[in-house]
Protein backbone atom coordinates (compact mmCIF):
# COMPACT_ATOMS: atom_id res chain seq x y z
CA UNK A 1 0.00 0.00 0.00
CA UNK A 2 1.28 3.47 -0.76
CA UNK A 3 2.32 5.50 2.21
CA UNK A 4 1.33 8.68 0.46
CA UNK A 5 -1.04 9.16 -2.42
CA UNK A 6 -2.15 12.28 -4.13
CA UNK A 7 -5.01 12.90 -6.52
CA UNK A 8 -4.31 16.55 -7.25
CA UNK A 9 -1.70 19.20 -6.67
CA UNK A 10 -3.25 20.19 -3.33
CA UNK A 11 -4.42 16.77 -2.21
CA UNK A 12 -2.48 14.86 0.42
CA UNK A 13 -3.62 11.57 1.85
CA UNK A 14 -1.52 9.30 4.03
CA UNK A 15 -2.06 5.56 3.94
CA UNK A 16 -0.06 2.81 5.59
CA UNK A 17 -0.27 -0.74 6.71
CA UNK A 18 0.02 -0.98 10.48
CA UNK A 19 2.19 -3.55 12.19
CA UNK A 20 0.89 -5.95 14.85
CA UNK A 21 2.28 -3.89 17.76
CA UNK A 22 0.40 -0.79 16.61
CA UNK A 23 -2.79 -2.76 16.05
CA UNK A 24 -2.46 -4.28 19.54
CA UNK A 25 -2.12 -0.78 20.98
CA UNK A 26 -5.23 0.39 19.11
CA UNK A 27 -7.09 -2.71 20.33
CA UNK A 28 -6.15 -1.97 23.96
CA UNK A 29 -7.43 1.61 23.60
CA UNK A 30 -10.60 0.31 21.98
CA UNK A 31 -11.19 -2.24 24.74
CA UNK A 32 -10.72 0.36 27.47
CA UNK A 33 -12.62 3.29 26.00
CA UNK A 34 -15.24 1.91 23.60
CA UNK A 35 -17.72 1.23 26.44
CA UNK A 36 -17.53 4.94 27.35
CA UNK A 37 -18.29 6.21 23.85
CA UNK A 38 -21.85 6.65 22.67
CA UNK A 39 -22.96 7.19 19.08
CA UNK A 40 -23.39 10.93 18.63
CA UNK A 41 -22.93 11.67 14.94
CA UNK A 42 -24.32 14.94 13.64
CA UNK A 43 -25.57 15.23 10.07
CA UNK A 44 -23.61 16.77 7.23
CA UNK A 45 -26.03 19.69 7.26
CA UNK A 46 -25.33 20.39 10.96
CA UNK A 47 -21.59 20.36 10.29
CA UNK A 48 -21.97 22.71 7.33
CA UNK A 49 -24.00 25.16 9.44
CA UNK A 50 -21.36 25.03 12.19
CA UNK A 51 -18.56 25.72 9.72
CA UNK A 52 -20.44 28.53 7.96
CA UNK A 53 -21.05 30.25 11.29
CA UNK A 54 -17.38 30.03 12.25
CA UNK A 55 -15.34 30.37 9.04
CA UNK A 56 -15.51 32.48 5.89
CA UNK A 57 -16.14 29.92 3.13
CA UNK A 58 -17.09 29.92 -0.51
CA UNK A 59 -18.43 27.05 -2.58
CA UNK A 60 -15.74 25.56 -4.82
CA UNK A 61 -17.22 24.27 -8.07
CA UNK A 62 -14.18 23.74 -10.30
CA UNK A 63 -13.82 20.50 -12.23
CA UNK A 64 -10.51 19.81 -10.45
CA UNK A 65 -12.11 20.27 -7.00
CA UNK A 66 -14.97 17.93 -7.95
CA UNK A 67 -12.54 15.28 -9.23
CA UNK A 68 -10.35 15.48 -6.11
CA UNK A 69 -13.38 15.46 -3.78
CA UNK A 70 -14.91 12.44 -5.54
CA UNK A 71 -11.62 10.53 -5.31
CA UNK A 72 -11.01 11.39 -1.64
CA UNK A 73 -14.56 10.62 -0.55
CA UNK A 74 -14.58 7.34 -2.49
CA UNK A 75 -11.25 6.31 -0.94
CA UNK A 76 -12.30 7.52 2.51
CA UNK A 77 -15.53 5.54 2.44
CA UNK A 78 -13.71 2.46 1.12
CA UNK A 79 -11.13 2.59 3.92
CA UNK A 80 -13.57 3.53 6.68
CA UNK A 81 -15.29 0.16 6.58
CA UNK A 82 -18.49 1.87 7.65
CA UNK A 83 -20.31 2.24 4.36
CA UNK A 84 -21.21 -0.15 1.63
CA UNK A 85 -19.23 0.63 -1.49
CA UNK A 86 -21.03 3.38 -3.33
CA UNK A 87 -20.91 4.34 -6.96
CA UNK A 88 -19.19 7.74 -7.02
CA UNK A 89 -21.74 8.91 -9.60
CA UNK A 90 -24.36 8.74 -6.81
CA UNK A 91 -22.41 11.08 -4.51
CA UNK A 92 -23.95 14.44 -3.63
CA UNK A 93 -20.78 16.41 -2.94
CA UNK A 94 -20.46 19.99 -1.84
CA UNK A 95 -16.97 21.45 -1.59
CA UNK A 96 -16.21 24.58 0.38
CA UNK A 97 -13.00 26.55 0.33
CA UNK A 98 -12.08 28.20 3.63
CA UNK A 99 -10.94 31.75 3.00
CA UNK A 100 -7.63 32.99 4.41
CA UNK A 101 -9.27 35.73 6.49
CA UNK A 102 -10.85 36.19 9.94
CA UNK A 103 -11.04 32.77 11.70
CA UNK A 104 -9.91 31.04 8.51
CA UNK A 105 -6.57 32.86 8.70
CA UNK A 106 -5.76 30.98 11.92
CA UNK A 107 -6.01 27.67 10.06
CA UNK A 108 -3.68 28.89 7.33
CA UNK A 109 -1.25 30.31 9.89
CA UNK A 110 -0.77 26.90 11.57
CA UNK A 111 -1.13 24.78 8.42
CA UNK A 112 2.53 23.96 7.82
CA UNK A 113 3.20 23.04 11.47
CA UNK A 114 0.02 20.97 11.55
CA UNK A 115 1.31 18.91 8.62
CA UNK A 116 4.76 18.57 10.16
CA UNK A 117 3.04 17.12 13.24
CA UNK A 118 0.94 14.73 11.12
CA UNK A 119 3.98 13.46 9.23
CA UNK A 120 5.92 13.03 12.51
CA UNK A 121 3.04 10.98 13.93
CA UNK A 122 2.83 8.94 10.73
CA UNK A 123 6.54 8.14 10.98
CA UNK A 124 5.79 6.24 14.20
CA UNK A 125 3.92 3.74 12.02
CA UNK A 126 5.82 4.01 8.75
CA UNK A 127 9.40 5.32 8.76
CA UNK A 128 9.64 6.37 5.12
CA UNK A 129 7.09 9.19 5.29
CA UNK A 130 8.06 12.14 3.17
CA UNK A 131 7.77 15.77 4.20
CA UNK A 132 5.55 18.11 2.26
CA UNK A 133 7.74 20.66 0.46
CA UNK A 134 7.69 24.07 2.13
CA UNK A 135 6.77 25.76 -1.15
CA UNK A 136 3.45 23.82 -1.17
CA UNK A 137 2.25 26.12 1.63
CA UNK A 138 -0.11 27.76 1.98
CA UNK A 139 -2.35 25.24 0.25
CA UNK A 140 -6.09 25.77 -0.12
CA UNK A 141 -8.24 24.41 2.70
CA UNK A 142 -11.13 22.48 1.20
CA UNK A 143 -13.99 20.79 3.02
CA UNK A 144 -15.57 18.03 0.91
CA UNK A 145 -18.98 16.93 2.15
CA UNK A 146 -20.90 13.93 0.82
CA UNK A 147 -24.46 14.68 1.85
CA UNK A 148 -25.93 11.14 1.62
CA UNK A 149 -23.39 9.44 3.90
CA UNK A 150 -22.39 12.47 5.96
CA UNK A 151 -18.76 11.67 5.15
CA UNK A 152 -16.52 14.73 5.35
CA UNK A 153 -12.98 14.94 4.03
CA UNK A 154 -10.82 17.96 4.76
CA UNK A 155 -7.84 18.89 2.62
CA UNK A 156 -5.27 21.40 3.75
CA UNK A 157 -5.92 21.53 7.49
CA UNK A 158 -5.42 18.72 9.99
CA UNK A 159 -6.65 21.15 12.68
CA UNK A 160 -9.96 21.66 10.88
CA UNK A 161 -10.29 17.93 10.26
CA UNK A 162 -9.90 17.35 14.01
CA UNK A 163 -12.37 20.11 14.84
CA UNK A 164 -14.95 18.59 12.52
CA UNK A 165 -14.46 15.10 13.98
CA UNK A 166 -14.96 16.46 17.50
CA UNK A 167 -18.07 18.38 16.45
CA UNK A 168 -19.60 15.67 14.25
CA UNK A 169 -18.85 12.65 16.39
CA UNK A 170 -19.34 9.06 15.21
CA UNK A 171 -22.18 6.66 14.61
CA UNK A 172 -22.45 3.14 16.09
CA UNK A 173 -20.92 1.47 13.03
CA UNK A 174 -17.90 3.81 13.06
CA UNK A 175 -17.39 3.12 16.77
CA UNK A 176 -16.89 -0.57 15.92
CA UNK A 177 -13.63 0.28 14.12
CA UNK A 178 -10.60 -0.02 16.43
CA UNK A 179 -8.54 2.51 14.45
CA UNK A 180 -11.35 5.08 14.44
CA UNK A 181 -11.87 4.67 18.19
CA UNK A 182 -8.13 4.87 18.94
CA UNK A 183 -7.78 8.11 16.96
CA UNK A 184 -10.98 9.56 18.40
CA UNK A 185 -9.88 8.78 21.98
CA UNK A 186 -6.51 10.42 21.34
CA UNK A 187 -8.28 13.51 20.02
CA UNK A 188 -10.77 13.62 22.92
CA UNK A 189 -7.88 13.37 25.39
CA UNK A 190 -5.94 16.10 23.57
CA UNK A 191 -8.80 18.58 24.07
CA UNK A 192 -9.64 17.41 27.60
CA UNK A 193 -12.97 15.78 26.77
CA UNK A 194 -11.93 12.37 28.04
Amino acid sequence: MDNQSSKGPNSFMIEAEANRAIISKWQAIYDEYRPLLKPNKKSAEEVIRHLQEKYPMITENSAEAKEVATFNISEGLKHSGTEEQQDPSSFQIITFKVQNERNGANLYRTQQQDYLDVVAEFRKIHDDAQDIPADDFPMPILVNVEINSGFIYVEGSPALSNEIELFQGHNAKELENIYTVACYVKLLKKVGQL
